[in-house]
């Protein structure tokens, strides 16, 4: 299992690397790239509460609400990609980037 879902601290490693590639993705115009870091970027967020669980540290109501908004936000920029609204997808990649930074925080120690 430990496999499957590596620790949140390993997974918002993992993230940087996504994040950055969709960064590029967007801001070059390449949709389908784009949409593939999304899925990616998504999906593991999604991961960040199971593997802290796994571990033992049940997700806290704020933590559990930081997953939500980061993946809401990521839905947004995926919807926009979708549409070819490459202006609009770039325009929200600060908010979520605050957002997975106030994730991160979250979950590894820095939120209460």
């Amino acid at each position: 299992i430990y496999i499957v879902f590596p620790a949140p601290s390993e997974v918002m490693d993992d993230i940087s690397v996504i994040r950055l590639d969709a960064s590029i993705a967007i801001r070059t115009g390449n949709a389908n790239a784009a949409l593939d870091q999304i899925a990616a970027w998504d999906s593991a967020a999604a991961s960040i509460p199971i593997a802290a669980a796994i571990r033992g540290a049940f997700p806290t109501g704020e933590q559990r609400q930081a997953t939500r908004q980061l993946r809401a936000e990521l839905h947004q920029i995926r919807q926009s990609i979708v549409a070819k609204d490459f202006l609009a997808a770039s325009e929200k990649l600060p908010a979520v980037e605050q957002l997975q930074a106030e994730t991160k925080l979250i979950f590894t120690g820095g939120g209460s």
